[in-house]
């Protein structure tokens, strides 16, 4: 998501034409995670000269990162679960699905 003419403009990697406009950082936000979080990846914020000023890793691919740091390699049914997860209605959703299946103490 980048500045431009004093909007935000959200779009894909690689896409030639943007997405969509907001008229706050914070509107690009939220659907910039929205846009990424179901299948994971990473999340640029640029400046109005184009350079990257934030990136933030979401969704399945900041989980299997992190599980990657802690040594744990995730199975074909794992990573399956977690592309299912992603597709739930609220992020609380996402977590119990995965909590029934998996089991958790969190909270």
């Amino acid at each position: 998501m980048e500045p431009r003419d004093g909007q935000w403009v959200v779009r894909r990697a690689g896409a030639a034409r943007r997405s969509d406009v907001y008229a706050t950082q914070d509107e690009a936000l939220r659907a910039a995670q929205a846009l990424t979080r179901p299948e994971g990846g990473q999340l640029l914020i640029q400046d109005a000269n184009g350079h990257v000023r934030e990136s933030f890793t979401l969704g399945r691919l900041a989980f299997e990162k992190i599980s990657a740091v802690e040594g744990i390699r995730l199975s074909r049914d794992m990573k399956r679960d977690l592309r299912r997860s992603a597709e739930a209605a609220t992020p609380d959703a996402a977590r119990q699905l995965l909590a029934e299946k998996y089991g958790s103490t969190i909270g």
